[in-house]
């Protein structure tokens, strides 16, 4: 008798979430440039300490749309899970540091927002 190990598989909902909006995107608008910003994750402290010196900021949006729109140079996207899920506090400082600089930054939290911030920033009816 074989002893496999059985993977939890772990409840990442989030994550699970921004593959949709992201294969969506990919599908929709297949010459534009949308890319996630890998800031999050567990990392050693060295690590951690090594990705700072890189160039990794606490609080940068997840998703990063490379497209002038209107007066805005891009648009940025943090994703939560649920709309109970609020920003860090990092998280909403670099929101609001975006937004000040001429970005635009939003917090979406299902695929139905993500979709209507996308076409109306693509559209640029905002």
């Amino acid at each position: 008798m074989s002893h496999q190990k059985i993977r939890k598989v772990k409840n990442r909902p989030e994550q699970d979430l921004q593959i949709q909006c992201v294969t969506w995107f990919r599908y929709q608008y297949p010459s534009e440039i949308l890319i996630h910003i890998p800031n999050g994750g567990k990392r050693s402290k060295v690590e951690a300490a090594r990705f700072k010196e890189m160039g990794v900021l606490a609080g940068f949006p997840d998703l990063a749309l490379f497209r002038k729109s209107n007066q805005y140079g891009a648009l940025f996207i943090e994703m939560k899970a649920s709309a109970k899920h609020e920003t860090s506090d990092s998280q909403a400082s670099m929101i609001n540091s975006l937004n000040t600089l001429g970005y635009k930054a939003v917090v979406v939290s299902d695929f139905e927002t993500f979709r209507r911030v996308v076409n109306d920033y693509l559209r640029k009816q905002f």
